[in-house]
């Protein structure tokens, strides 16, 4: 999916300028842009036509988490943009991956009414999260 995507040259062009000041470089994004990646994959790059803005008037959830490294809350709210009818829900805690974690949190029955056709409102919910170190650390 993040191969074919691909991204845009002003993108990339973020992409290395924010990598130099990055705590992690750019782990996140390492194989984005890189050519002989995608070549060994077999997967080509959709192209700026795809990656073009729309409109719907489909309804959308956006899902966001405050800890998501592929994609921020801002980004989120500017694909959303392109839906007249879109709802927004922030998940503090969360990262990019959350449905792999089951803390406690009311964004399963959140998820259940969008799903239903329920109205479904704008929301920040916590999604906690905790930091164990080693003994002795």
């Amino acid at each position: 999916m993040h191969v074919a995507s691909g991204v845009s040259a002003e993108r990339l062009a973020r992409i290395v300028a924010q990598a130099a000041g990055a705590v992690f470089g750019n782990s996140i994004n390492a194989l984005i842009g890189d050519a002989a990646f995608v070549k060994a994959l077999g997967v080509s790059d959709l192209g700026d036509a795809f990656r073009a803005g729309f409109r719907s008037d489909v309804p959308a959830l956006l899902i966001s988490g405050t800890l998501d490294g592929r994609t921020s809350e801002a980004d989120a709210r500017r694909a959303g943009a392109q839906f007249s009818r879109a709802t927004y829900v922030t998940l503090d805690g969360a990262s990019h991956d959350f449905f792999f974690l089951r803390p406690p949190s009311r964004f399963p029955a959140v998820l259940d009414a969008f799903v239903r056709g329920e109205p479904v409102a704008d929301e920040r919910i916590a999604w906690p999260v905790t930091f164990k170190w080693p003994e002795g650390q």
